[in-house]
């Protein structure tokens, strides 16, 4: 337990999803402009994750089991990639995820994880 509290508190969770402009988030595969208005879960769970980071890629096999367990419709979970639709699709390939999986497109993922609360990351 103390495993999964760790990883829910490396990720971002939301009572009410923060404004960003919807041109910074899309599908990874087919690069449709995605939204966190569009998470309606009371829980909405936001991992900002790379293929380079080793933390990243160590917990997101434990946080899609803990995203299968949950009530259906009580949690939204979406990971946000901060990298390349090619490492995307290789990582998944290897670590496939039960929860969808966005790629940020903007142009500053340093100012768009910190307003996500995010002030240590590397962007």
């Amino acid at each position: 337990m103390k495993a999964l509290t760790a990883l829910l508190l490396s990720a971002t969770v939301f009572t009410a999803a923060p404004a960003f402009a919807a041109d910074e988030t899309a599908g990874w595969q087919d690069n449709k402009p995605q939204s966190l208005e569009s998470l309606k879960a009371p829980v909405r769970v936001v991992n900002l994750w790379a293929t380079w980071c080793g933390p990243c890629r160590k917990e997101m096999p434990a946080m899609s089991a803990w995203y299968k367990a949950q009530k259906k419709g009580s949690v939204d979970m979406v990971g946000i990639a901060l990298d390349t639709t090619d490492n995307i699709g290789k990582f998944l390939k290897q670590t496939p995820v039960s929860y969808p999986i966005w790629r940020y497109t903007g142009a500053n993922s340093r100012n768009f994880m910190k307003a996500h609360g995010n002030n240590v990351g590397v962007g």
